[in-house]
C-alpha cells in the first residue's frame, strides 16, 4: 500500500508539472501569434493621416479605412476636417436651405506603405471628399477618389451597442504630431463610458493621446475589433488621459444619417450623397440680411 501511494504521488507530481509546462508554453505561443501580433498588424495598413485645409487654416489628424466593395471610406473626427468644412456656399431664396460644396483637393488622406514583415517602405497621398459629419459627435466620413488603392479594412464589432468592459486592454494606431503615416501604437484601458464632454457624448480612456492622434483607430487589444476613434486628451498637461468617440455612437450616427453600408456590407445607394449632416448650421447675418424681402 505505502509504494501504491509513492508512486502515485510520483506520477501526480510528474503530471502536474508536464501539464504546467505544456501550459505557459501554449500561453507564450497564443500571445505572441494571436493575442499580441495579429489584431495589430492586421490593424497597421488600414490606418491612415488625413490633412484638410482651406485657405487660412490647416489640420493635421489620422483615421481608419473600410472598405465597401468598390468603394473605400475613412472615419475620422469632423474636428480634424473642420478646414474643409465652409458654410454656406449655396442659399435658396427665402427658404434659407443651406447646401455644401467641397473641394476634394483640400482633404488628403496619407496612407503608409509595408512590406510582408510590416517594414515600412513608402507613403502615398490620397483626396478624398467629405460625405457626412456631425458636430454633435465629432464624426466625418469620408469617401477616397480613387479605389483599389488599400487592401485592408478595420472591422468592426457586430453588436451595435457594444462596449468594452472597464478595464479592458486597448490599442490605438495613429500619426505623431500629425506627421505622414502612422507613427505611434499606444496601449491604453477603457475607462468609464458615456462622458458628456462639450456636449459632445464620449468613452474615458487611460492612454498616451500624442498630437495628431485625433481620429484615429481605438481598437480592442484581444479581437482587433475597432471599437472607436480617439478624439482628445483630458488636457494639454493630463495626456495619459483622454476620451474616444464610441463605436456605439459611430453605428448611432451613420443609422442616422443613412449611412450604413460604410459600417457594414450593405450596398451603397445611388443617393448616397444626398444627406450630408443634421447639423443646425450657422449662416452669416450679412447673408440673412440679403434673403429678407
Amino acid at each position: 500500500m505505502l509504494s501504491f501511494l509513492k508512486r502515485f504521488t510520483k506520477f501526480a507530481l510528474y503530471s502536474f508539472f508536464l501539464t504546467l509546462c505544456i501550459s505557459v508554453a501554449c500561453f507564450i505561443l497564443f500571445s505572441c501569434f494571436f493575442y499580441l501580433n495579429q489584431p495589430i498588424t492586421a490593424n497597421m495598413s488600414s490606418s491612415v493621416s488625413i490633412h484638410s485645409e482651406n485657405d487660412k487654416t490647416s489640420s493635421s489628424g489620422s483615421g481608419v479605412v473600410f472598405i465597401n466593395k468598390n468603394r473605400t471610406f475613412v472615419w475620422t473626427c469632423k474636428h480634424v476636417v473642420d478646414p474643409s468644412i465652409t458654410e454656406a456656399l449655396h442659399i435658396e431664396l427665402f427658404k434659407k436651405q443651406v447646401k455644401f460644396q467641397f473641394e476634394v483637393d483640400k482633404v488628403k488622406v496619407i496612407g503608409k506603405l509595408h512590406n510582408d514583415d510590416m517594414d515600412e517602405a513608402g507613403y502615398f497621398y490620397v483626396n478624398a471628399k467629405i460625405i457626412r459629419f456631425s458636430t454633435q459627435d465629432d464624426l466625418a466620413l469620408l469617401e477616397l477618389c480613387h479605389t483599389g488603392i488599400f487592401k485592408r479594412s478595420v472591422s468592426f464589432p457586430s453588436n451595435p451597442k457594444y462596449t468594452p468592459k472597464i478595464g479592458s486592454k486597448l490599442f490605438h494606431i495613429g500619426s505623431m504630431g500629425g506627421l505622414a503615416g502612422h507613427h505611434c501604437v499606444e496601449e491604453g484601458i477603457q475607462g468609464q463610458p458615456g462622458v458628456e464632454l462639450q456636449d459632445v457624448n464620449m468613452d474615458r480612456i487611460a492612454m498616451h493621446i500624442r498630437s495628431g492622434s485625433s481620429g484615429g483607430g481605438a481598437f480592442e487589444f484581444w479581437s482587433g475589433n475597432c471599437i472607436g476613434l480617439v478624439a482628445r486628451a483630458m488636457n494639454e498637461k493630463v495626456s495619459s488621459q483622454g476620451y474616444i468617440v464610441p463605436w456605439r455612437k459611430m453605428h448611432e450616427f451613420a443609422t442616422r444619417l443613412d449611412c450604413v453600408w460604410a459600417l457594414s456590407n450593405e450596398p451603397v445607394p445611388d443617393n448616397y450623397l444626398d444627406n450630408l449632416t443634421d447639423d443646425k448650421l450657422w449662416i452669416n447675418p450679412n447673408i440673412i440680411k440679403m434673403l429678407q424681402p
